[in-house]
């Protein structure tokens, strides 16, 4: 090898020794490249930082020229040239593998996922924090979405608790006299509803949740819903069972009687426990087509059942529950379409008239069942009206009577 000027020997230990530092500073940052890979690269930073000192030891331990088969002078030289540049390509090589090592770990460290680098955190803790962290951001959110539902108007909300609560339909009542062989008590009543008993449940169970969404579930159930009684029995005990007040029987707008068997009296009693009462249903009949009924067979039924109503209660019950809540404000209802039975009346005569068992009676269509169930309700509504006028002036006719005889 021919031999270097004192100019290339600096330039290329210059070069060596900025490669060097340069590697081994970003050495030095990475997260782990062991203790032996750190002594390696300082064994080489202090090679290259001093190669006039490796070259004096080199030369020292030359031979000297004494003419008796020694190294000369100028072959010792070659001979510690070649070994600086053997060191410097020795420390190249390593600032090299340190270099490809400190590549290699930053290209692994990136492919690990944020949940491994939770895992291999040397403070556990950190990753145990970012998890519990994350748990309580989502269960925030949970806990928030019942705020957003109540946010919504009270008139929105009304009605999805309403949908909720079978609101529009009816509430059975009925109650049983008891049965001593099933151990049934006495005057044990029964709700069910006309939408199916589930939202009788829903109701209860919305009553258990918040007071916003209690008071709603309460003014949507009592006072949209139309409660219907099985007879005078199932009255008294579904009253007598119940809180009076504006959130149960205050809320109450419909009530339906089936059956009135009993007294004007007994009705009256417990009505005035429902202030807010806007509308009586009464149903006229529950009588099923028989072989050969005329086409009005319903119809009779029912007048015959309303002109009884009519006679009997108008001065005891009618009369006092529309000057209490106003005759603007409160309705009687007589029903001569009874839940469907005067539409199933019809339909089993249209079987008999397909057979030849009719008789020659002919079904009417649902809407001539209608319009002929709302002139009934006309019809009976101004009975009342009439008998109301007929007492009025009988009471102050006898009023009248009694002035003049004490005059």
């Amino acid at each position: 090898m021919a031999p270097h000027n004192d100019a290339e020997k600096l330039s290329i230990t210059d070069f060596v020794v900025e490669k060097v530092l340069d590697d081994s500073s970003e050495a030095d940052m990475a997260v782990d490249t062991g203790g032996e890979t750190a002594d390696v690269a300082d064994v080489h930073v202090e090679a290259a930082i001093d190669p006039v000192t490796t070259s004096n030891s080199f030369t020292t331990r030359s031979p000297t020229v004494d003419g008796t088969g020694g190294r000369s002078n100028e072959q010792t030289e070659v001979d510690a040239e070649k070994r600086i540049e053997d060191a410097v390509d020795g420390h190249t090589d390593a600032a090299v593998n340190h270099l490809t090592t400190g590549s290699i770990e930053e290209e692994l460290s990136d492919d690990v996922s944020e949940a491994s680098t939770m895992i291999l955190s040397n403070n556990r803790n950190d990753g145990a924090n970012n998890v519990n962290k994350s748990q309580d951001r989502t269960r925030n959110k949970e806990n928030k979405e019942p705020r957003l539902l109540l946010s919504l108007p009270d008139e929105i909300l009304l009605n999805i608790f309403g949908k909720a609560v079978g609101a529009g339909g009816n509430v059975l009542i009925q109650g049983t006299k008891g049965d001593d062989i099933t151990n049934t008590p006495n005057h044990f009543v029964i709700a069910d509803h006309s939408f199916g008993g589930t939202y009788i449940t829903n109701y209860m169970a919305l009553r258990l949740t918040k007071k916003k969404v209690r008071d709603l579930s309460d003014e949507a159930f009592w006072r949209k819903n139309d409660f219907e009684f099985h007879d005078g029995g199932a009255v008294s005990s579904f009253f007598d069972r119940m809180q009076p007040g504006p959130e149960f029987l205050g809320g109450i707008r419909n009530i339906t009687l089936n059956v009135m068997d009993r007294c004007s009296h007994y009705f009256l009693h417990y009505l005035e426990f429902a202030p807010n009462l806007r509308r009586l249903t009464i149903h006229g009949s529950s009588y099923v087509y028989e072989a050969g009924n005329a086409q009005d067979e319903f119809e009779r039924q029912c007048r015959r059942k309303f002109h009884k109503y009519v006679q009997d209660h108008v001065k005891d019950l009618f009369m006092p529950l529309r000057e209490a809540r106003g005759k603007g404000r409160f309705e009687i209802v007589f029903d001569a379409l009874c839940k469907g039975r005067n539409e199933r009346f019809h339909d089993l005569l249209r079987r008999a008239q397909w057979y030849g068992g009719a008789a020659g009676a002919m079904p009417l269509s649902l809407k001539d069942i209608r319009f002929r169930a709302k002139l009934i309700n006309e019809e009976f509504n101004s009975m009342v009206v009439s008998m109301e006028n007929e007492i009025h002036e009988a009471e102050n006719t006898n009023e009248g009577g009694d002035v003049s005889e004490q005059s």
